[in-house]
């Protein structure tokens, strides 16, 4: 064979797929184009407001607009711009939280199960003030919040992630910025190093000393020893049929968003094919300063994502019982990242499946997530 013929044979594949990834950075281009025109629209119908705060938003959001082009971006603009919000359907609090109290947000759909232990495990580490936007619920979630002492909205958008980010910023517009919030889903319990004993305030006052804005968490998977989507107890209280998690199965992956976590029982368990390793880092509790722009995983501007140590997990608790029917619904509207694409892993499943294996191991306080090294220590007692 001539050397010409041999150097275009190895030429080939990469001549094939030459023009596909052209027409991808194509795309790409021009749907950036179109977001960042859209965004100086907005920026002129702000020009009243000069303010160093207001620029520094708007280049976040251009930030957002490049990394998530198509992962949302597009929705959030609508929802934040264009849409009326989120409507009060009950207001407990005066407009006067103190500074130093954390705020917690979430943003809940149909989880009446889930919501009852949300609302009393972030009261028991300290939460005062929770908000929350519902997403109209039909299961009873939306009745029993209106009886809980909480400020409640609602929201009749579509669920998008895109959308969720801007119903966020749209609270914090209403309760302020230069203070603390803990944005958790209904499926998350915020879980800190020593939070039996130290409030949240305590470790947002440690943060603050730290000069730390974000609190990077993992998204630990929680799950029992037995078949999936089956409760052996009553669902409020899946916390304590819930508490094994994976061992050795994460992994840390450095990028410019920020130190991300990824792998988890997810992955072992679904086997979601090469190229897809959705992150579990998450930054749940955070100092929102007017510029940023809050995403689920990774909050703009990203610089602020680097340099705190892992001091929390989010406890994350999926595969209960009436879950596989959600899951459908997920994956059917495809209004999450990639069309819904993890969704549609879970369903390519049989029934049967259990998330226990030989190296799970029991959640029992924070001290047994400190002891294998998925949370550093922080507070003087425990270095003695």
């Amino acid at each position: 064979m001539s050397l010409t013929r041999n150097l275009a044979n190895k030429l080939h594949p990469a001549v094939t797929t030459l023009p596909i990834a052209l027409k991808h950075l194509l795309s790409d281009y021009k749907n950036v184009s179109h977001l960042l025109g859209r965004v100086r629209k907005y920026k002129k119908c702000t020009l009243a407001d000069n303010s160093e705060s207001n620029k520094r938003f708007f280049k976040s959001l251009k930030q957002y607009c490049y990394f998530f082009n198509f992962a949302g971006a597009d929705k959030y603009l609508d929802s934040y711009f264009e849409e009326s919000g989120p409507v009060i359907l009950k207001k407990t609090y005066n407009n006067d939280i103190p500074d130093d109290e954390v705020i917690l947000i979430c943003c809940v759909r149909n989880d009446i199960g889930r919501i009852k232990k949300l609302y009393q495990h972030h009261k028991d580490i300290g939460i005062k003030y929770m908000i929350f936007v519902d997403n109209m619920s039909d299961d009873g979630t939306k009745e029993w919040l209106l009886d809980q002492e909480v400020d409640l909205y609602q929201i009749s958008e579509t669920y998008h992630a895109g959308r969720k980010a801007a119903w966020v910023r749209k609270i914090q517009d209403i309760y302020g910025y230069n203070r603390w919030y803990l944005i958790v889903d209904s499926d998350e319990l915020f879980t800190y190093v020593g939070c039996e004993k130290h409030s949240i305030n305590e470790l947002a006052k440690y943060s603050k000393d730290k000069g730390y804005k974000r609190i990077k968490s993992m998204l630990l998977d929680m799950y029992s020893d037995h078949e999936a989507y089956i409760n052996n107890c009553d669902i409020s209280e899946f916390d304590k049929e819930y508490v094994y998690f994976d061992s050795d199965t994460y992994y840390e992956a450095r990028d410019c968003r920020g130190e991300m976590v990824r792998g988890g029982a997810r992955p072992r368990v679904f086997n979601y094919g090469k190229g897809y390793d959705n992150p579990l880092t998450k930054y749940p509790l955070i100092y929102a300063e007017y510029e940023d722009v809050w995403g689920d995983h990774t909050p703009v501007p990203f610089a602020k994502n680097f340099g705190c140590p892992m001091i929390s997990v989010l406890r994350h608790y999926k595969f209960m019982a009436g879950d596989k029917e959600k899951y459908k619904e997920n994956a059917a509207n495809g209004n999450y990242y990639g069309g819904s694409l993890e969704y549609k892993c879970y369903l390519k499943k049989e029934d049967g499946i259990t998330f226990y294996y030989q190296d799970s191991k029991k959640y029992d306080s924070s001290e047994s997530l400190m002891e294998i090294g998925f949370m550093e220590r922080i507070w003087p007692e425990q270095n003695t």
